[in-house]
Formats: structure tokens, C-alpha cells, sequence
């Protein structure tokens, strides 16, 4: 599917392959669907230069860095390599923040599902 771009975006991240295909988007979109995508900041790339996709680019932030990691190891789901290679993302993906319509605050949970709610929505500006 790489090759014969069918997809809108891909990547290749903790030796698994991650795309969305474009028959799959349009195909939800068709129905009525907001579609949200969780997508890396690479992806965005590659989303905003072909200009193929009107979507709306959301960062959802931590409030530190500690945070983050707290919460990574929190889930007692990751090994500590994994969790190492997502924080080093992380730091990768908060220096390109320019990329995004907007950046939430995950500080408090129920104040940012309203923000990203509002923003989804439409009821606050890009």
C-alpha cells in the first residue's frame, strides 16, 4: 500500500509499521464520521504537504515532561525500553508543536475533553 500510495500517512515506530489508508478515511467520512486520528508529528508532515486531507491538527500536551513520563509508567504496560523510546519521541514531537492548529494542556481531564470537544466541534478558532 506504501507503494502505491494508498496511504495518507505511515510510519514505522518501535518495529511496528503504523498508516491510516485513504480508502478507510474517505470510506468514514462518507458515513458522516468525525474521524480523529491519532497521528505523529511526521504524519502531520506529510498530511499538510500533500493537502489531500481537511483536517484540524490537534497536540494533546502533558503539562511537564515529568508528567508524561509518570504517567507512561504508571500504565504498567510498556517495558522500560519502550518507555524510553516513546519519552525520547515525546522530546522530539514538543519541538515541533508549529505543526498544529492548537496545543491542549492535559492538565486537568475533564476541563481538556472540553477543550478538545470545543475545538473538534468547531466552537473555538484554529
Amino acid at each position: 500500500m506504501v507503494w502505491n500510495d494508498a496511504f495518507v500517512e505511515y510510519t514505522f515506530f518501535g518495529g511496528n509499521s503504523y498508516g491510516t489508508s485513504q480508502q478507510n478515511l474517505e470510506d468514514q467520512m462518507a458515513t458522516g464520521l468525525v474521524v480523529i486520528m491519532e497521528v505523529d508529528v511526521e504524519g502531520v508532515k506529510k498530511m499538510r504537504q500533500a493537502g489531500t486531507v481537511d483536517a484540524r491538527y490537534i497536540f494533546i500536551k502533558p503539562p511537564r515532561f515529568d508528567i508524561l513520563e509518570t504517567r507512561l509508567r504508571g500504565r504498567n504496560t510498556e517495558t522500560e525500553a519502550s518507555i524510553e523510546q516513546r519519552l525520547e519521541q515525546a522530546t522530539r514531537e514538543l519541538d515541533q508543536l508549529g505543526y498544529y492548529d492548537v496545543v491542549i494542556v492535559n492538565d486537568d481531564l475533564a476541563e481538556t475533553y472540553k477543550r478538545l470537544e470545543a475545538f473538534i466541534w468547531g466552537s473555538t478558532t484554529r
